[in-house]
């Protein structure tokens, strides 16, 4: 018999039911409920802001780390996400050959509200912010999301005294037109699934200036020549290693431009019955099936 469960909801309730021994779109919550039976691994997709650098106040790199550092990562990923996920400190994903929890300028994506509010004025003094503006976070709300940009639209206000707030779209179809017509105003969600376990493919694809103004994924257009030669140099060098280096000082100029803020890992999680032996996933979250086994009961 072949199944096909489109819902969540009814995948869980098939689990539950002793129907199937296998669940793989478990929540938070779910696995609150099954902690012996849940598997939960750190997965390569990765979820950021995109910040609108042509913004007359975005625009300051000061701002966009202010804003990096007034989040506070770990109690999302705690009380929103109940575990599933892990906080971010660079732009790849720990799974990845090449990740680094020790990029030099990665403190700016560590809670820091007393420097974020210190960036923040500091920038102000310059360019100012109207007590009427507000920060706006658009996403799709067909895919979920509430709670986690809720709760970030709370922590950057209450870290720097400013208004911000979130912009749910309905669909994601109507979410990408405004991306691809570049009509977004402050900052919007985006997520990334590499197509190969390599850190040039966090890289290369959403930051270089090939890939910007409508020719790739860099939605954000940003350009920096210096971080181009550098994607370019390694990947003509045929030592991984050497190439990883090089990748990782790419990575600097990302931390010093900040033309994005990373948020956090999507961690995958899934649940096997108890009596399922060997269950684990592979680096594209998808159980693998020839080394699970079932002992029969009597």
């Amino acid at each position: 018999e072949c199944r096909f469960m489109t819902e969540s909801s009814v995948e869980l309730m098939a689990y539950e039911a002793d129907d199937i021994q296998i669940a793989m779109r478990i929540t938070g919550e779910d696995c609150l409920l099954h902690p012996d039976e849940t598997y939960i691994v750190e997965r390569l997709s990765s979820m950021w802001l995109v910040v609108n650098c042509t913004d007359d106040v975005l625009s300051d790199v000061r701002v966009r780390k202010a804003l990096a550092m007034a989040i506070d990562r770990q109690s999302i990923v705690d009380k929103v996400l109940n575990g599933i996920g892990t906080p971010a400190v660079e732009w790849s994903a720990p799974v990845i050959p090449g990740y680094s929890d020790s990029i030099p300028g990665n403190e700016a994506l560590s809670y820091n509200p007393e420097e974020a509010k210190k960036l923040w004025e500091q920038a102000n003094e310059i360019n100012p912010w109207g007590d009427d503006d507000q920060f706006v976070m658009a996403y799709n709300s067909d895919s979920g999301g509430k709670d986690v940009y809720d709760a970030m639209a709370n922590s950057i206000s209450n870290a720097l005294g400013i208004q911000a707030t979130t912009n749910p779209m309905p669909t994601f179809s109507e979410f990408r037109d405004s991306v691809s017509n570049r009509t977004m105003k402050n900052a919007f969600r985006t997520g990334w699934q590499p197509d190969y376990p390599s850190i040039e493919n966090y890289l290369q694809p959403l930051y270089t200036t090939d890939a910007a103004y409508g020719q790739g994924s860099n939605d954000g257009d940003y350009s920096n020549p210096e971080f181009d030669a550098l994607i370019t140099q390694a990947a003509a060098t045929p030592d991984t290693d050497e190439a990883n280096k090089l990748y990782q000082q790419a990575e600097e100029i990302l931390f010093q431009d900040m033309p994005a803020v990373p948020m956090y890992y999507s961690n995958a999680s899934g649940a096997a019955a108890l009596g399922v032996k060997g269950f684990v996933l592979n680096w594209k979250n998808v159980p693998v099936y020839q080394e699970l086994t079932k002992e029969l009961t009597k």
